[in-house]
């Protein structure tokens, strides 16, 4: 359509929808312009307010123009709402008008590109038609939708060969893949595989670059390409063109808090000392396994911070959850304990510098020291094997000793050892309340120690430290203070108390030492957020950090709820629970790190739901084995249910709490099952046959109980009053989901957590949409766990995400 300068002529739209003409009048202003190209579409459909209520149209606007669009349906009965959407995935007008029909919008100002219309059912059921005229150059029009998706990467023979890339196709229709490199000498090949793992298609000529797929049979679900190199080195873009979802995606709302974290989260410590290797330039220098920011921090003497290294996640150089950190000879080993791994940095700057090849059950403790020959060894705790182990520094030999059990020569989940100057071994024996002794030959010297308060006993032993006088130090953690002992057991003296304040210990984690026969002494208090450091008279000298997180930001948000006006939060690693306005606002928080009989107390919480019946909210205390009742400010009930075990009344490990009644409905992950009980009536059910099920919705609608099954890759669903199995979807399309929520029309939302996205499926379990991708830009995630879909009136719902490795909640509005 011609533009001029003063002004535009809307032209005409008509529409017949049965046998009924419709003419919308022209508007205009100023002179008229020459008339230009347009074009009238028409759409038709079906829908039902009981069934799929929600259909969207894609239409090509190739001039700028007017949109106009007329929706009619033939059931006056019936309540239809219309709305545009520009080529951004923007919706800029809606018509929702409870009794008129037709519904009419027009745009004045529609850029070129490819726009879409949405019907929407909110009452009864019709079939509609849809009339849009806009400018158009001639060209065909869209009818529908198609997404591209490009995927870059580099290969070589002799290094990876092989690589995957997934997207999500959201309708049938024709896949089309191109794969191009940038060494014609290379020999690329690209297969194409079906979201049941089929490979459908393969490319794989020897000599033609770029290699082409087309697939006239794609289906809805996740797909994916791979590549191969076949002789050469080279960097690959490959696109690939496919049918994409016809509904509407996501639009970002707001956020609800950030990332707000203190300086550290200490579980372990060491201090460069001359005696492992320590240059005059670093002597002094501490060293922190920085467990809840995921990275090892480095301070000199005076508590200055020196430097910061890595962040979350898989590769070299990042961690997830180090708990120790251990000095030798200008490296900094890492127990990398969420990797099971253990990583060595450069101690002057913090640079990764190697990962060693061992894999571990669970890295707990690593120390440096010399074996009987005299040579340098590591020697780490794994505690989820219950056994030691002492490496070369390079990982290039080691050897085991201790076995689960409480006997001689035997462990129950050690946290630490450490070596004597005859190259003696001491382990923290935690779940034994004990230190166990190896000789150098790492053969069974003998214990000491019992459960208790007093001199000389323990209750949980967390780290053990040697000085370079073979003074023995523990870390009892949980009577918080560090006791000392001489190489046969008996008690010398001890450090700290429990409190909140300076010298004194929240939560007790690990010991280190200085240099010389009367070091200082190091206490890692986790939960104080700090590190205090004593004299061996008993002065204290220095903390390192100690400022606890700010309120109103998260590290870690797992779990989610909305409801009476208000937004709950499970801040999973500040172990509380925080609540705002629905504007965002913060109001409050409650608990703190603390166990069974304290129901103030929450240990790692993932899971968190409002009990709208009761006006109560509902935790799930997840380290603490148990869901415990809250008011909505955060008081305790008094009803609480589960402890460790998997018996009737035995929880381990829940994710999740759905209220029912006056009772809930339990994601009882590490048991793999699901629970329903009642506090007058006990358990009523037990559900099985899931791998590790991280979330639980219940539609009391419908008497359905969903189940994010998170390892089997699907939504399962329940019957409500007795949890038999009803069915389950979603298998060809994720991955490992973590959260589920139900729609007000029905739709199922859940969370692809490893693909960090979300999934719509209609009520029926069929794949409509997959949104989002790794990233922190608004609409990208960065492993997204729980969700909540809250009615929004006309506007369809509003669809909360607990986006937790970005630390923040993220809410959507959703058609």
């Amino acid at each position: 359509m011609a533009q001029v300068r003063v002004g535009r002529r809307f032209g005409l739209v008509t529409v017949t929808v049965c046998s009924l003409a419709i003419t919308l009048a022209s508007l205009g202003f100023g002179p008229t312009p020459v008339a230009a190209a347009e074009e009238t579409l028409t759409f038709t459909g079906s829908l039902s307010s009981s069934g799929t209520n929600w259909q969207t149209h894609a239409f090509k606007v190739t001039e700028v123009s007017t949109i106009s669009v007329s929706l009619d349906w033939n059931d006056a009965g019936a309540d239809f709402n219309l709305g545009l959407q520009d080529p951004s995935g923007t919706w800029v007008k809606w018509a929702s008008s409870t009794s008129t029909r037709p519904e009419t919008i027009s745009w004045p100002d529609a850029v070129t590109g490819t726009w879409k219309i949405g019907v929407k059912a909110r009452s009864g059921s019709a079939s509609y038609t849809a009339s849009v005229t806009h400018g158009a150059s001639g060209t065909d029009p869209v009818t529908t939708d198609t997404s591209t998706s490009t995927f870059t990467g580099s290969l070589s023979t002799s290094g990876t060969t092989w690589r995957t890339h997934a997207f999500a196709v959201g309708g049938s229709g024709t896949i089309d893949v191109v794969l191009d490199w940038d060494d014609a000498a290379a020999n690329l090949n690209v297969g194409l595989q079906n979201p049941s793992g089929t490979w459908v298609k393969w490319a794989s000529s020897t000599s033609t670059k770029p290699e082409r797929i087309s697939y006239p049979d794609g289906t809805a679900g996740t797909w994916k390409i791979g590549v191969q190199i076949k002789s050469g080195s080279a960097a690959y873009t490959a696109t690939v063109t496919y049918p994409g979802s016809s509904t509407a995606a996501p639009a970002y709302v707001q956020t609800v808090g950030g990332s707000g974290r203190a300086e550290m989260y200490p579980s372990g410590v060491d201090v460069a000392r001359p005696s492992r290797g320590a240059p005059g330039s670093q002597a002094g220098w501490v060293f922190i396994a920085d467990t809840g920011n995921d990275r090892v921090a480095a301070y000199g003497a005076d508590a200055t911070l020196l430097w910061q290294s890595g962040f979350r996640g898989r590769g070299d150089g990042r961690f997830s959850e180090p708990r120790d950190v251990a000095y030798l000879n200008g490296e900094v080993y890492v127990a990398d304990t969420g990797n099971n791994r253990v990583q060595v940095l450069d101690a002057a700057t913090g640079a990764w510098k190697a990962t060693w090849p061992t894999f571990f059950g669970a890295v707990m403790g690593v120390t440096t020291g010399k074996d009987t020959a005299g040579q340098w060894k590591v020697v780490v705790a794994d505690g989820k094997n219950s056994r030691m182990s002492v490496h070369t520094p390079d990982d290039s030999a080691r050897v085991y000793f201790g076995t689960f059990g409480k006997g001689d020569g035997q462990l129950n989940e050690p946290r630490d050892g450490a070596f004597d100057r005859a190259g003696n071994v001491y382990v923290a024996d935690f779940r034994n309340h004990r230190v166990a002794k190896f000789t150098g030959a790492y053969t069974w010297a003998g214990s000491w120690g019992s459960l208790g308060g007093e001199p000389g006993q323990f209750r949980g032993p967390y780290g053990i430290e040697v000085d370079d006088a073979d003074g023995v130090y523990v870390a009892d953690a949980n009577n918080q203070r560090i006791q000392k002992f001489t190489t046969a057991g008996a008690y010398v003296s001890s450090w700290g108390t429990i409190g909140s304040g300076t010298g004194e210990l929240r939560q007790l984690r690990n010991v280190a030492v200085g240099a010389g026969t009367s070091p200082d002494v190091f206490a890692v208090d986790l939960w104080g957020y700090k590190v205090e450091q004593w004299g061996q008279g008993g002065v204290h000298k220095r903390t390192f950090a100690g400022d606890p997180p700010p309120t109103g930001l998260f590290n870690k948000p797992w779990g989610l709820s909305v409801g009476g006006g208000n937004v709950y939060v499970a801040d999973t690693v500040h172990h509380r629970i925080q609540r705002f306005d629905l504007a965002g606002g913060y109001q409050m928080n409650w608990g703190d790190r603390g166990w069974a009989p304290n129901l103030n107390g929450l240990n790692w919480p993932r899971g968190v739901a409002y009990d709208p019946a009761r006006d109560v909210v509902w935790v799930a205390d997840t380290k603490n084995w148990r869901v415990t009742e809250f008011t909505t400010g955060g008081v305790p009930t008094g009803v609480t249910y589960g402890k460790l075990g998997s018996g009737d009344g035995g929880l381990n490990w829940p994710g999740a709490v759905a209220p029912v009644g006056a009772g809930v409905v339990i994601a009882d992950t590490y048991n793999h099952r699901v629970v329903r009980w009642d506090p007058a009536a006990g358990t009523l059910w037990t559900a099985t046959g899931f791998n590790y099920p991280k979330d639980v919705k219940v539609d009391a609608k419908t008497g359905t109980v969903y189940v994010a099954d998170a390892l089997n890759k699907r939504i399962v669903t329940l019957r409500l009053s007795d949890g038999a199995l009803l069915g389950s979807f979603g298998g060809t399309v994720l991955h490992r989901v973590e959260g589920v929520a139900i729609a007000s029309d029905g739709d199922i939302w859940a969370t692809d957590t490893s693909y960090n996205r979300l999934v719509e499926f209609d009520a029926s379990g069929t794949f409509k949409q997959a949104y989002g991708g790794k990233g922190s830009d608004h609409g990208r995630f960065w492993e997204p766990t729980n969700l909540h879909l809250r009615p929004n009136g006309t506007n369809g719902d509003l669809l909360y995400v607990a986006d937790t490795y970005n630390d923040r909640v993220e809410v959507f509005e959703v058609r």
